[in-house]
């Protein structure tokens, strides 16, 4: 099972320039070769290094888009299976061997003389990372993605019927701009029961992806999720407790400016109540904002728009386009987000 990459040609020094991802004899052996070489001088160790980068970007991309596929189209079952795969069969082999190779590196007699901010930022990623692996850790971390796909495919499948024509939550999500309050309400209501058909699959989910992610924390010696994904993440500059802080502040400084705003709101729209289905409503005598009627219009003008601030930007802009990087319709079947 391969993922048929829509990748342009690049130029490659230690993989060969067309290769797939259809089983894991494929890829071991360019783990092995990086395991066996020497790497106690200087210059082998740079050329290690590059290579191993190479490898990973190579399966980074591989998997990205087998997700990109998979979120696109949730219901198509050749791109699941895809995902899966890699998930599943191809991950769990990797991460064993990433582990001997971070090892490898750090106890190279070489690795000292990295020298410069680009090479600590990197081993300090890299000693991290050794720290929290856990064996026992790399079946759950492969579960947790399987899961993740399964609430996308979940999510996106959600869409309701407004006036005889079936839409998705995203498309749905408009008609609270306008100024029909009795469509707003209705429309709110209707986004609302359609989530809660399937409140009872995501609770089971979401309560098994809950105990998985602390059973992953409390293997790696971390006493929940949070602290452990902080690690996992390589956020050394601030921590969980700067986190709470900053809500703190935003408690303090930024909802009592929003509840203002909202009252402001609730006078401008002269009712007694704001309700959910009001906030995102047009003031009277202001026409809510129209989406554009297709994607195309809408990439065009963001590509006029980039031009102005920046031609190069617009012709960034202009390739994404070309290459079909951008799937900005909303549609049944495309994931909503992450879990």
């Amino acid at each position: 099972m391969n993922s048929t990459m829509n990748t342009m040609s690049v130029e490659r020094s230690f993989l060969p320039a067309q290769i797939e991802v259809s089983n894991w004899d494929q890829i071991q052996s360019y783990f092995d070769h990086l395991l066996q070489r020497n790497i106690d001088q200087p210059e082998d160790l740079r050329i290690w290094l590059q290579n191993r980068s190479e490898l990973e970007a190579f399966l980074q991309e591989d998997m990205g888009w087998r997700y990109i596929r998979m979120s696109c189209d949730t219901v198509n079952e050749e791109y699941a299976a895809a995902f899966n795969f890699f998930v599943g069969e191809i991950q769990p082999r990797i991460a064993p061997l990433s582990q001997q190779l971070d090892l490898k590196l750090l106890q190279s007699p070489a690795c000292a003389q990295l020298k410069g901010r680009s090479y600590e930022i990197m081993l300090r990623q890299i000693r991290k990372r050794v720290e929290i692996f856990r064996e026992e850790n790399v079946p759950l971390l492969a579960e947790l993605q399987q899961q993740e796909q399964e609430f996308s495919a979940i999510t996106g499948a959600m869409t309701i019927m407004v006036d005889e024509k079936e839409i998705t939550l995203q498309q749905a999500a408009n008609f609270l701009e306008r100024d029909d309050r009795e469509k707003r309400e209705e429309i709110y209501k209707k986004i609302y029961a359609r989530r809660l058909q399937d409140k009872d699959k995501l609770d089971v989910l979401m309560n098994d992806l809950i105990a998985k992610r602390n059973a992953i924390a409390k293997n790696a010696g971390f006493p929940d999720f949070r602290d452990y994904m902080f690690a996992n993440l390589g956020r050394f500059d601030y921590n969980s407790d700067d986190c709470l802080k900053f809500h703190q502040a935003v408690a303090t400084c930024l909802v009592p400016l929003n509840e203002a705003i909202e009252d402001l709101h609730r006078k401008e729209l002269k009712l007694e109540v704001l309700k959910p289905w009001d906030t995102a409503a047009a003031p009277p005598g202001q026409s809510p904002l129209i989406p554009s009627a297709s994607a195309a219009e809408l990439m065009d003008k963001a590509i006029a728009c980039f031009e102005e601030i920046d031609p190069y930007l617009g012709q960034c802009m202009q390739q994404m386009k070309e290459a079909k990087r951008l799937d900005l319709d909303s549609r049944k079947g495309k994931s909503s987000g992450r879990l």
